[in-house]
């Protein structure tokens, strides 16, 4: 005993100074406008700690010129942009709307258009060999962007690589993100709206059948479709990679509640910094000039509205001019003309500007990283979805009164202006938006520390999330899962019943019917009928009596022979 204290205390003290110092590397291949920075308050808490990461990403990290401590970047490049390829009428150059399931296909389509435009470019093929030699390095722990679920940097880890992974995505959980961590499926299709529908939480026996149509086409399309072609560019057969833990950007007050596996865990706003730095100068004596507060805009597509985006928002400025008004220039092809409530801006910082007390309202797209920072900073939105998930956020919102969603297809000059009064005049939203706040911030432990702590635990104990995954369950088709093979026969009973019940009432309403309805007969009929009658009476008529007796003479003259 005395033994063996001292032992595990060595044991744990081993497993401490490992979880301090580990190599760890960090794959981020998500496309540039998909935001591959919003991971960067973990990689940078982490490096606080002493780990020392190898960060292969599409972000190219801060351009302050200040070097990062214990973190070596090694840059990507990948230019696919989901918008410009599905979203936006090359002719015209404005948006085209898809209805659910074709957002399904076009989904799957980006996730192998990153794919390609991270594998299948000049600069992968010139750092091919470097980037061989750091894959090939013993790590303590893989961290993995795992928001498009089956990436290409995973398919390039050499086989012999035994570092465990931890994914982190900044999307729902859905059903290619279990099989990764070989879960058992939770997703109830019949309660849980798919992430790329804007159907509400209470569906309708219609808008259930369109869900399930969702999750089924799912297994179809990365059966048929994404598999293969994921084949044919790396080149081998891929394999969904193995992953121990999976950590998700999402939380209730945004988000619908649903059954988690044990490996998967909520850390919504992992993305959102605790420290918040002063605005520069200018905008804050920009700030000054308005009492009656500052609306804050981010719309990136807003040109793709059928030429009528920015004159909307123009028309939305001019229309409260006691309002100021901040907006984002990133993404805008032509800057509008100066306007005295207007400040364009470039590049700013969205979590510090959204912390300032003088914003009433926020306008963006419904991406979850917004509407995360207008839920942390209790700032009523006005969400304009276009592509994707966007349209599942929007939903949400609309549903807690968290702001108000506009529709694009009903995109007018007017659109902004009416929306705008209303999260600046009813306190329903600034209510609900504070309650949000409260539970949004509320935690045992933030978002980046929660990821920190299983971060380290998967390095002390690399098998220590092994027995919370299910993999037996992954093999399972859909309808072993949700037990439709059980219910079949069952169902083949019922069915037949069914059936012979009816055919036995359609028999018993003929017989009815042909009693009660009488038939036409025709005159031969109606003859012999009557015959029939007679002859059970044996009452002929004289007539007919004396027709018969000359008949039977005749026939018997008939019979007897010629000579006679």
């Amino acid at each position: 005993m005395q033994i063996f204290v001292p032992l595990l205390l060595l044991l744990v003290v081993g497993s401490c100074e490992l979880a301090k110092s580990a190599n760890i590397l960090c794959l981020v291949g998500t496309s540039r406008h998909n935001n591959p920075s919003w991971l960067r308050p973990l990689f940078s808490a982490l490096a606080e700690r002493n780990h020392s990461l190898t960060l292969l990403s599409t972000d190219p990290g801060k351009d302050d010129g200040v070097p990062e401590k214990n973190i070596v970047r090694i840059h990507l490049e990948n230019e696919y942009d989901v918008v410009k390829k599905h979203f936006m009428v090359k002719e015209t150059r404005y948006y085209h709307e898809h209805w659910s399931v074709k957002q399904l296909l076009v989904w799957y389509e980006a996730l192998l258009g990153t794919c390609r435009g991270l594998i299948e470019t000049e600069a992968m093929s010139h750092m091919k060999k470097k980037l061989d030699d750091i894959l090939k390095k013993e790590y303590n722990l893989i961290i993995y962007d795992a928001t498009f679920s089956m990436d290409c940097l995973l398919g390039l880890l050499p086989i012999n690589q035994v570092a465990p992974i931890m994914g982190v995505s900044s999307g729902k959980l859905t059903t290619d993100l279990m099989a990764m961590v070989r879960a058992e499926d939770t997703i109830n299709p019949a309660r849980v709206p798919h992430y790329l529908t804007e159907l509400p939480k209470k569906m309708n026996y219609w808008q259930r059948v369109l869900n399930h149509v969702m999750y089924l086409g799912e297994s179809f399309v990365r059966w048929s479709v994404v598999v293969p072609v994921l084949n044919n560019v790396l080149q081998d057969p891929y394999e969904n990679p193995s992953v121990q833990l999976m950590l998700l950007n999402t939380h209730p007050v945004l988000d619908y509640i649903q059954n988690l596996p044990p490996n998967v865990i909520e850390v919504g706003g992992l993305h959102i910094s605790s420290k918040t730095e002063a605005m520069p100068e200018y905008i804050e004596e920009f700030m000054e000039q308005f009492l009656d507060g500052i609306i804050y805009i981010n719309l990136p597509y807003i040109d793709l509205m059928n030429g009528l985006g920015p004159n909307a928002v123009i028309q939305m400025i001019n229309s409260y001019p006691d309002c100021g008004f901040i907006w984002n220039a990133h993404g805008l092809a032509e800057l509008p003309e100066k306007i005295p409530n207007l400040l364009m801006c470039d590049n700013i910082n969205q979590h510090d500007i959204l912390a300032q007390p003088q914003i009433k309202a926020f306008l963006n797209h419904g991406d979850s990283f917004s509407l995360q920072d207008a839920i942390y900073y209790a700032v009523p939105l006005i969400v304009l979805p276009l592509i994707l998930e966007e349209f599942n956020n929007a939903q949400r919102i609309k549903e807690r009164e968290l702001g108000v969603v506009l529709t694009p297809s009903e995109f007018t000059l007017d659109s902004f202006i009416k929306p705008l009064k209303s999260v600046l005049n009813d306190a329903t939203y600034t209510d609900a938006l504070y309650q949000a706040q409260i539970k949004f911030r509320n935690r045992q432990q933030r978002p980046v520390e929660l990821a920190i702590w299983h971060a380290e635990q998967l390095i002390s104990e690399p098998q220590m999330y092994k027995y919370l995954a299910q993999p037996d369950t992954v093999g399972q088709n859909y309808f072993v899962i949700h037990s439709l093979d059980i219910l079949i026969l069952p169902l083949f009973v019922l069915i037949t019943f069914v059936l012979n019940l009816v055919y036995l009432i359609y028999q018993i309403y003929e017989g009815y019917k042909l009693e009660k309805v009488p038939k036409k007969l025709s005159e031969k009929q109606k003859k012999l009928i009557k015959d029939k009658k007679n002859s059970k009476t044996n009452v002929p008529k004289k007539e007919e009596a004396g027709e018969t007796t000359i008949g039977a003479a005749e026939s018997k003259d008939s019979l007897k022979p010629k000579d006679e």
